[in-house]
């Protein structure tokens, strides 16, 4: 079976899972970072207080400094968006995740912002599905191929099911890929990883390709991908591609 150019390119597709998980675990740390400032800087005054120093605006300032950057990054509502369509497997949300409104909402920092944005220049459609907790005991049996096929979703109530070809376990909960052809189209692939059940997920099929990818753990944002527009935007698919060329 000839795989198309995006499977070529599959590192640049699962390092997306990489990337959202990245962030989450920046984001998660640099609220630790800004709490545990804002107590060591508590203590601080409390110490000058305490031995009559008059050091105040230094600490303001720094205080600011500290506070301007944590607010690069904020908690996120789960499951922001009311659900329009469901399945036993999957809800599908009714918002239009390419708007700038909904972005601020998918996105935990304001580098992720600005990083939706900038894939809004190849995305045609973007929306938010929820997804059943079944879903990960069902990936743990694929990756110990104890099952052979797997449901994932498209827009609005689509469900496709993937029979598996390839799957490998890298030992963690969930932590894996696997590689498969989706029933009833022809020539239609998929390339699925996962990082501690953190998604990406390419399904590609001869007239369309969908990405998909974590919000947080059990929300995937779907998105409809134009190949060409992206291969325009970023030049000749490159495997080597940093993480600063994804907005870190």
């Amino acid at each position: 079976m000839k795989y198309r150019p995006i499977i070529i390119c599959l590192g640049m597709v699962l390092t997306t899972f990489l990337v959202v998980h990245r962030i989450q675990k920046k984001s998660e740390s640099a609220l630790v970072k800004a709490s545990q400032d804002k107590q060591v800087s508590l203590n601080i005054n409390l110490e000058a207080s305490a031995n009559g120093s008059t050091s105040s605006g230094d600490s303001d300032r720094s205080a600011t400094k500290k506070t301007q950057k944590s607010n690069r990054y904020w908690e996120r509502v789960p499951k922001p968006f009311p659900v329009s369509e469901s399945t036993e497997r999957f809800e599908w949300t009714s918002v239009d995740g390419r708007s700038e409104e909904a972005i601020k909402s998918l996105a935990n920092n304001s580098e992720m912002v600005d990083a939706l944005i900038e894939t809004n220049n190849w995305t045609k459609r973007r929306q938010l599905v929820y997804v059943n907790p079944d879903f990960t005991e069902k990936a743990g049996a694929v990756y110990r191929d104890e099952l052979r096929e797997i449901i994932l979703p498209g827009f609005d109530g689509e469900e496709f099911k993937v029979s598996i070809d390839v799957s490998t376990d890298f030992g963690e909960w969930v932590t894996g890929s696997f590689t498969g052809t989706v029933e009833g189209f022809e020539d239609a692939n998929v390339v699925a990883g996962s990082d501690l059940n953190y998604w990406s997920i390419g399904i590609d099929f001869k007239d369309r390709h969908y990405q998909i990818e974590n919000r947080e753990e059990g929300e995937w944002m779907v998105s409809e991908i134009d190949l060409a527009a992206m291969h325009a935007y970023h030049g000749e698919c490159k495997i080597e591609r940093s993480i600063d060329d994804v907005g870190l």
